[in-house]
């Protein structure tokens, strides 16, 4: 008999590849099992097996399509895969289960980026930081936006303050480095 805390503790250890066979082997049994699917999806995303795991989140949402996590992941995932429309769908609907959840405004915003609606990605970072202020990921994004505009002082600030919430975030370390380096600011 497969434990399935078991296998969650897999995967939070980082066991990602051990915990996606035993995922199956449950599915091969249950292939409806909601928890599993789910888990199973966010395995392979950590997996970077994008596709994969669009199917299976897929299959999560037809039997419960109220868990906004689910299409948060399937967002990330379809961003993987660049079908950043089909991301922003997503994302969107998980915002319409839980309009609280700031990691689906910051990869929205993301969404945005990608496709240059700078101003909507700005918004969507915005909403991240107003939901949770100690949200270092979202002040990189809006970092990265900021100097994609030219807006280099504010994107600096972004920065400094993503990397007081998180004293080791080497993103945005690099991020900030790499702005002054581009300014030739080397202090």
């Amino acid at each position: 008999m497969i434990n399935l805390e078991e296998i969650i503790k897999l995967q939070k250890q980082g066991e990602f590849k051990k915990a996606k066979k035993l995922y199956l082997k449950i599915l091969k049994k249950d292939p409806s099992n909601f928890k599993v699917l789910a888990l199973l999806g966010a395995t392979l995303l950590q997996l970077k097996e994008y596709d994969y795991a669009i199917n299976f989140l897929q299959n999560a949402v037809q039997i419960n399509p109220n868990i906004p996590s689910i299409y948060n992941n399937l967002g990330v995932a379809f961003t993987k895969i660049k079908k950043y429309e089909e991301s922003i769908k997503n994302l969107k609907k998980a915002l319409s289960l839980n309009n609280k959840y700031y990691g689906a405004y910051n990869n929205l915003g993301t969404n945005f980026k990608m496709l240059r609606k700078y101003k909507d990605a700005f918004e969507n970072y915005k909403k991240a930081i107003q939901l949770n202020p100690h949200y270092h990921e979202a002040y990189n994004n809006m970092g990265i936006l900021l100097s994609q505009i030219n807006n280099y002082s504010e994107s600096i600030k972004c920065f400094d303050k993503a990397i007081e919430l998180n004293k080791g975030y080497i993103d945005a370390l690099q991020n900030k480095a790499s702005i002054h380096t581009l300014n030739k600011n080397y202090n």
